[in-house]
């Protein structure tokens, strides 16, 4: 009794978690290329190069945008500069549903921004970015080389903090204070006509535990609305995904986890990342980004790690924009799948046929236990199955047609009826089959009748009789077929 209800209050506990995440999901996007002083190749103030990320966006289901490239828009010299920003904004928000937010690596960017756009009276609320996300690689080994050069002489000796990791945290850890002060004027009435709600947000990657009890420790104060973590890692050789149950990943959940305190958390899964731990090759060939949030979400909320308790599953991230997946086309039609028709045969190999979904170019195939493919075509609409001797009746095969960023429903094809005899081996040899006639022998020599079924790969019976010759005439149409042997209670399958 203790034992059921125990696993009832975690079977609630489980539901009320899903239930909660699944609300409101963010889908957010990285976009690069936004604005760049010294290129003509930018998406703000360019009418097609707008529509067509809307319309990206609009097609995939992105309702977040984190902008690069804002630091370089002259907002204080060029009122047309301001005036493209507000366009943009206010179409994402009225046409589109799509909330905004902008990266910088101090709070000296987002102050510009604030004073610059943010609070201009021309600016009203359904104009104004809805994020600020600080990114600022403090977690990064020594030996990277990041804390000399740049962000040393930028940011880190003029401020009077040392140039290595423990000073790089402690800046970007008061900066993070500093954003969400400059964020928390624009919901003060006494300050502004049109206050808004601004979010703050961080960019982490792989975080010691110290960092994180910081981190949780911010968004249990509300400096901190979201963190951001980076989740880059290709897909196995056999295009299997594994992007939650690895050491890095975990560990930054149990870091930020630990404190009890609650953190609101979105992965960020790659597209193209510098150091190859990216997903591109995947998506390119047999993947689809809606797969990848439903692996990490489904792995997420079967963790029963008490430190999932803490973590507020938001959504997910994608980065970046410009090395997405082209694909505008959604999956249209009527799923047909098709199998065996009547009974099966153990130890057999069955064919089955999904069709009816326009634009769909990959196929994720649902095996229950014992059925396995017959050939490594695991990706098309037609595929082979080889149903073993311990298979149940009552299963199904399941199938989800899919695109680069689409993902279908799944449809069930349930097997009702299965040869029940157990398969004995023992008497049965070889079987070949050769101009027009299947020749087969006994282990021992037994002269008796024996029974044979002959079936297409559909289940459907082409032949029956006896033999007592080991000689049966039969003529291949097409493809291939399965021959059922039957003798005193014994029988084995051969595929010819």
């Amino acid at each position: 009794m203790k034992l059921n209800f125990l696993l009832f209050i975690i079977s609630l506990s489980l539901i009320s978690r899903i239930h909660a995440q699944s609300e409101s999901i963010i889908k957010a996007l990285y976009i690069d290329h936004f604005f760049e002083a010294d290129s003509s190749h930018i998406i703000l103030g360019n009418p097609v190069e707008e529509e067509l990320l809307f319309n990206y966006a609009q097609n995939c289901g992105y309702n977040y945008l984190i902008l690069y490239g804002l630091s370089a828009v002259p907002l204080g010299s060029d009122p047309e500069s301001v005036n493209a920003l507000r366009s943009f904004v206010r179409r994402a928000h009225e046409r589109y549903n799509i909330k905004l937010g902008c990266v910088g690596q101090s709070s000296k960017f987002f102050a510009r921004i604030h004073n610059k756009y943010q609070s201009l009276d021309i600016v009203d609320s359904i104009e104004r970015l809805d994020s600020y996300n600080l990114e600022f690689e403090f977690w990064k080994s020594y030996h990277s080389g990041i804390y000399q050069g740049y962000y040393c002489e930028n940011y880190l000796e003029p401020n009077g903090y040392s140039c290595d990791s423990i000073g790089a945290f402690e800046f970007a850890m008061n900066e993070l204070d500093k954003i969400d002060s400059i964020a928390g004027i624009l919901s003060n009435p006494k300050a502004l006509r049109y206050t808004s709600d601004v979010t703050t947000e961080i960019y982490v990657g792989w975080i010691n535990q110290y960092q994180a009890q910081v981190l949780a420790t911010k968004s249990e104060q509300g400096i901190l609305d979201r963190i951001l973590g980076a989740v880059y890692k290709s897909a196995s050789p056999a295009g299997n995904l594994n992007l939650y149950h690895f050491f890095h990943q975990t560990e930054r959940l149990a870091f930020l986890g630990a404190p009890q305190k609650k953190v609101n958390f979105l992965p960020i899964f790659a597209v193209k990342e510098s150091q190859g731990n990216h997903l591109h090759d995947w998506l390119d060939t047999i993947g689809s980004i809606p797969l990848v949030w439903e692996h990490y979400s489904r792995e997420f909320y079967q963790d029963t790690s008490s430190y999932t308790d803490s973590i507020h599953l938001q959504g997910y991230a994608w980065y970046n924009y410009s090395n997405m997946p082209i694909c505008l086309d959604s999956l249209n039609g009527t799923a047909w799948l098709t199998g065996p028709e009547g009974q099966l045969v153990k130890d057999s190999i069955y064919s089955f046929h999904f069709t009816g979904i326009e634009n769909a170019d990959r196929y994720y195939w649902e095996l229950p236990n014992h059925v396995v493919f017959a050939d490594s075509l695991k990706w098309n609409s037609d595929v082979l199955l080889k149903f073993s001797s311990s298979f149940l009746q009552g299963d199904s095969i399941i199938v989800r047609a899919a695109n680069r960023c689409h993902l279908g429903k799944k449809q069930y094809f349930s097997v009702k009826e299965f040869d029940n005899i157990l398969e004995y081996h023992q008497l049965f040899n070889h079987m070949l089959y050769q101009d027009g006639k299947i020749y087969f022998s006994l282990i021992e020599d037994h002269h008796q009748v024996v029974n044979y079924q002959i079936f297409n790969l559909q289940g459907q019976l082409l032949k029956s009789g006896v033999s007592n010759s080991r000689v049966i005439t039969y003529t291949k149409t097409q493809g291939l077929s399965i021959m059922r042997l039957e003798f005193d209670g014994n029988y084995k399958s051969f595929i010819f």
